[in-house]
């Protein structure tokens, strides 16, 4: 396990802003040819919205990603038809192509909701297209710290996150000269290296605001066949957990409001 193992903390001022999961396959055409009317019956009482997109962006805070670190990495963008289903409220929707199913949540409570619905949704394609296996399972979770809402502008981040995270930020005489900064790290999170995370991270501007994102993304590339599914995940989400708390600070955690 690459980061140190912590207990779980719910935040009442939560800086996350979106999860993401994705599950990719060899390509099925009969996703392509023809609308995916029986799926959209599988999960339609909790997505009753469809949509086409001819190309998948993860809505809201993503775009920032793409904009400030240049590249989505490990989503994978369709080239043949996008389903989207939408939930009533519009904070989640499910992305279907011939390749990848995807399940993206703008207001993510907790874990065992959302693995209830991406189980619902993973059983929902199972039982409809029978993918031979899965190509690459992710799970990926895009926090951005916003100072200002949590009571602690001005605070300098070298008080706010992990000094073995932020390097050149923990630089007293530099910071306030700092403008740009934006990293990306992979490692190891299983003993055969099967699994992985891959952590990006800087400095991004939104309403004239300096915030900093920290995107987490676990994935692995092994074969995978569906059962394995729902273990891999829970391994993702603890992964991810410990990430997060690693990169406090206690005068940043506490402003998150730990429940």
């Amino acid at each position: 396990m690459a980061f140190p193992k912590s207990d779980r903390i719910i935040f009442a001022n939560n800086p996350l802003q979106q999860v993401i999961c994705q599950l990719q396959f060899p390509e099925i055409l009969k996703i392509a040819s023809e609308l995916p009317s029986n799926f959209q019956d599988r999960i339609r009482p909790q997505y009753p919205y469809y949509g086409e997109e001819k190309v998948h962006l993860p809505e809201g805070i993503s775009r920032v990603v793409v904009e400030q670190l240049s590249n989505i990495g490990s989503l994978k963008i369709p080239e043949g038809p996008n389903h989207k289903f939408t939930s009533e409220d519009k904070k989640k929707h499910v992305n279907l192509t011939q390749s990848f199913i995807a399940l993206t949540h703008n207001g993510y409570k907790s874990w065992e909701n959302f693995s209830e619905e991406m189980n619902l949704v993973a059983k929902a394609l199972d039982e409809e297209y029978k993918p031979n296996f899965y190509t690459r399972i992710g799970l990926r979770y895009i926090d951005i710290i916003e100072r200002e809402k949590i009571g602690l502008g001005g605070i300098a981040w070298s008080e706010l996150l992990n000094s073995a995270l932020i390097g050149l930020l923990g630089d007293t005489t530099l910071q306030t000269a700092l403008s740009r900064i934006n990293s990306e790290a992979e490692f190891d999170i299983s003993t055969e290296g099967i699994s992985k995370v891959r952590l990006r991270h800087g400095l991004i501007y939104r309403n004239n605001q300096e915030q900093y994102l920290i995107d987490t993304d676990c994935y692995t590339e092994e074969r995978s066949e569906f059962d394995a599914i729902p273990s891999i995940l829970d391994s993702f989400n603890r992964t991810a957990g410990n990430l997060f708390r690693w990169t406090l600070t206690p005068k940043l955690r506490d402003a998150l409001g730990p429940e």
